[in-house]
């Protein structure tokens, strides 16, 4: 339970008191114009000194953990005009969607970094791109600590003494106690947003932490209790400024952090910190930080019981994560087996895998699109139905080629401060970015995919087998959006041929569908960026962009499972809207015929759950066996989001009196009232399982 100074703290987050301390309207065109000569790495060290020296340390006393943010507005990035010209006409690609290596950072501590630097400098001759990289990556650091000195000056200006010598330590040097430990993560991840770095996650938390919090326990200078408010102010703190943190909505900032799995040697990673970071999360109810779960048939009862209490507070979250599919996936696709089962994720439900730097979610396909142009074109030249298969690879093919052209117009910017902490990167002088490491691969989300095997199996069922509807009709209801055809939509919306009722039509083409998926990405032997095309099952927000944006690419029209023009399609791994599945299990057996050696983008099944599922320590152990059955299905990815359509729609009514009311989104929580309306009406008209 919360103590009362912790509920003080969260009410403070909530209620926007933090912001006092903000400012905005600043002026950045000097630091613009100063970098344009310099290179990469310079410019980004004299950017974010510059940034820094626009803030103002904020000592608050009464609080473990210090930083405050004080310029109120997204941090834009500044390009020396040699990227800029490298670039050319291409999106600049801004370093983000990944984990900065925080262990290095807590048990190196910056000073010894930058000592290790500075003998790899020494290799290289004055001039080089090696050691201008690596001169940079000293200067960002020396910023860093320049301003931890002011903190730690304003600390003992203010008579806080303790402060100051804490902030004297980290990040300066390695920590040595578990406020230490998170008070450099803390400062260190506001220090990746200055330099204007996007979607920054915090890895294998209960890894990196679990020494600092036994050792302090058996040390005596944490009790447990003590030890639980600290984390739990650490979790708090990292929800004051997520509204100026950039993303498609707000609260989609990548503040993500896995728990549990296995360590790099295969044995069990799970501690004392694995559960009780879920238990603190469930207590504070808040957005920040996602956790994530690694789960194996060995995970322990207690930290699914965990698990499942966090999952029925309503915050959708833990995901779930099922090693025994996600590892053997990773090292399929060619990760090296001890990376594989150090992997984390990015902002969302991608993998992300040490050593080497992917793009995880760079596009996507839309699998309802593809449907349609293979669909259209078998039903107007009466094609057999065996040639599905050959029509959607086609399809696929052809949509790929189109997509590639926008991902050709992506120019990717180096991540110095973030490389600074990757040895593969340090060690060559090299960014982890672009050049250093063992992979640079892109990942490609495969959306809508329930709507797209939901449409093919309708075609199968009543054109092809029950002959019932004829092709010459089931084109014109298409291509007129079943205007004067009603009757035709009805049918087709009613029926049992979808995902996650139990019909092999509908499964047989799911699992078509990602395999074909598999297959086209896979004839791209080189991704124009060192590496290959790495196929997932999610949407993100392209659920949304696919069905209401025209100008997005690869907007749907009717589709043949009877959805409209201008209907939602699936959400990542989820029934198609509309649909009333025969089971919780009956979906978890549709999506596991996915063949995820394939498909190792990641990419949740999302299932909705009415409140009363979780109403009680007996419903709530029941889904514990759920959560088991999910790992033994053989599926990859698991979330669960509780939803009451009639509080949503009061909360769209009445926004003040639910400004707590959480939902996930697609591979993040946030609050309802703060999305916009069109993420709030698919969110709504989602199915929930009622027990």
């Amino acid at each position: 339970m919360m103590s009362d100074r912790i509920k003080e703290l969260r009410q403070k987050c909530r209620s926007g008191a933090y912001h006092k301390y903000r400012k905005t309207g600043f002026d950045f065109s000097e630091i613009r114009s100063a970098v344009e000569d310099m290179d990469a790495a310079a410019a980004e060290a004299f950017a974010l000194k510059s940034i820094l020296d626009m803030e103002t340390p904020v000592i608050i006393s009464g609080e473990r953990l210090q930083f405050t943010r004080t310029i109120g507005e997204v941090i834009p990035v500044f390009f020396p005009k040699k990227i800029m010209e490298s670039a050319g006409k291409k999106k600049i690609w801004i370093m983000g969607n990944s984990n900065p290596d925080y262990r290095t950072i807590i048990f190196q501590g910056l000073e010894k970094r930058v000592s290790l630097i500075e003998n790899e400098l020494e290799k290289y001759s004055v001039g080089s791109e090696q050691h201008k990289y690596l001169s940079g990556m000293i200067q960002s650091c020396q910023a860093i600590l320049s301003f931890a000195d002011r903190y730690a000056d304003a600390a003992r200006e203010a008579g806080e003494t303790e402060l100051a010598e804490l902030l004297d330590k980290v990040p300066r040097h390695p920590a040595e106690t578990l406020q230490e430990a998170l008070q450099s993560v803390y400062f260190m991840s506001a220090m990746y947003r200055l330099a204007g770095y996007a979607h920054i996650g915090f890895g294998r938390a209960d890894q990196y932490l679990i020494d600092f919090y036994r050792r302090d326990i058996a040390d005596g200078r944490e009790s447990e209790e003590s030890a639980r408010e600290l984390l739990a102010e650490f979790f708090l703190i990292l929800c004051r400024d997520y509204d100026i943190f950039s993303g498609v909505q707000t609260g989609d900032n990548g503040q993500s952090m896995m728990l549990g799995g296995c360590k790099r040697d295969g044995s069990s990673a799970e501690n004392e910190l694995t559960t009780l970071l879920m238990d603190i999360s469930a207590d504070l109810k808040m957005i920040d930080p996602k956790i994530n779960l690694r789960l194996d048939r060995n995970t322990s009862e207690k930290c699914l019981m965990s698990a499942a209490r966090l999952s029925g507070c309503g915050l959708g979250f833990p995901q779930y994560n099922n090693d025994e599919v996600i590892i053997p996936g990773l090292v399929n696709f060619g990760y090296r087996l001890e990376d594989a089962r150090d992997y984390t994720v990015a902002a969302c439900w991608e993998f992300v895998v040490k050593n080497g730097n992917d793009l995880p979610n760079i596009d996507a396909i839309n699998f309802a699109y593809v449907a349609v142009l293979a669909i259209r074109k078998m039903l107007r030249e009466k094609l057999p139905f065996e040639r599905i298969a050959d029509e959607l690879k086609n399809a696929m093919r052809s949509t790929l080629d189109e997509r590639r052209k926008k991902w050709d117009e992506f120019y990717i910017a180096p991540g110095p401060l973030f490389s600074a902490f990757e040895d593969v990167a340090v060690q060559c002088g090299k960014d982890i970015a672009t050049e250093a490491g063992y992979h640079h691969h892109i990942g490609v989300h495969g959306c809508g995919s329930s709507t797209a095997a939901d449409s093919i199996a309708a075609v199968k069922h009543f054109v092809y087998d029950e002959k019932s509807i004829s092709a010459e009709e089931m084109l014109s209801a298409l291509e007129n959006n079943f205007v004067g055809s009603e009757e035709l939509q009805k049918k087709l919306k009613e029926c049992d041929c979808k995902v996650g009722c139990s019909d092999k039509d509908a499964d047989d083409a799911l699992k078509m569908l990602f395999d074909i998926f598999a297959e086209v990405l896979g004839e791209v032997k080189d991704n124009g960026y060192g590496g290959k095309l790495r196929p997932g099952s999610g949407s993100a927000m392209y659920y949304v962009w696919f069905t209401q944006r025209k100008d997005r690419g690869q907007y749907l029209e009717a589709t043949a499972d009877g959805r409209a023009e201008g209907g939602y399609i699936s959400s990542s791994l989820a029934p198609a809207p509309g649909v009333k599945p025969a089971g919780m299990l009956s979906v978890l057996k549709s999506y596991s015929k996915i063949d995820y050696n394939k498909i190792c983008n990641g990419g949740p099944i999302t299932m909705e759950f009415d409140p009363v599922c979780f109403a009680s320590e007996l419903a709530v152990a029941k889904m514990t066996s759920l959560i088991r059955g999910f790992v033994n299905s053989g599926c990859q990815q698991l979330q669960w989001n509780i939803l009451d359509p009639d509080v949503l729609r009061h909360a769209q009514k009445y926004p003040e009196q639910h400004r707590d009311l959480v939902v996930r989104v697609w591979g993040w929580s946030g609050f309802f009232v703060e999305l916009d309306k069109v993420f709030q009406d698919q969110i709504i008209g989602r199915h929930s399982f009622n027990g």
